[in-house]
């Protein structure tokens, strides 16, 4: 009986601290994500009168930083989801790294801001694309040269 009381109390225990691990190291990552959820909409509603990200998956974020042609290489692949309504494209380059002349003639869902320093926030300092979950960034994938190649296969084949 006492075996039995004493093993009882032990998972009680164990899983109580389970409970708090996962509120310690997950809860703050998740706070983040939400909180940049709301920066980016903050920024949309601010600059561009976007005033839900309800609608969308995904938001692709095109830069001049970074490795030239791995921009160009991304901003092809942004031209080839051009049509998906489910994707925002944010452009934050006038163009002269990058062409964005075909982006120009386009206008669902793109906005354009080639002066960063309006805006104080490092989730649009490099190329990259955010995928959007329950109102909140589920993941980021931040375009870099060594793994370009992986990375735009990745994004080609998410679902």
């Amino acid at each position: 009986m006492i075996m039995k009381r004493l093993s009882r109390f032990l998972l009680l225990k164990s899983n109580f601290l389970i409970t708090i691990v996962l509120f310690t190291f997950c809860s703050p990552q998740q706070t983040k994500k939400t909180n940049d959820y709301k920066l980016i909409l903050n920024y949309l509603k601010e600059y561009h009168n976007v005033q839900s990200l309800n609608n969308f998956k995904r938001i692709f974020v095109l830069t001049e930083n970074g490795c030239s042609s791995c921009n160009k290489k991304f901003s092809k692949l942004m031209l080839d989801q051009i049509c998906d309504s489910s994707s925002l494209f944010l452009i934050f380059t006038s163009g002269t790294r990058v062409d964005i002349s075909k982006f120009i003639e386009k206008k669902n869902n793109i906005y354009f801001n080639s002066n960063l320093s309006t805006f104080n926030n490092n989730l649009f300092d490099s190329t990259s694309i955010i995928y959007l979950k329950n109102n909140s960034i589920d993941t980021i994938i931040t375009i870099e040269a060594s793994q370009i190649d992986y990375q735009i296969n990745l994004i080609e084949n998410w679902n």
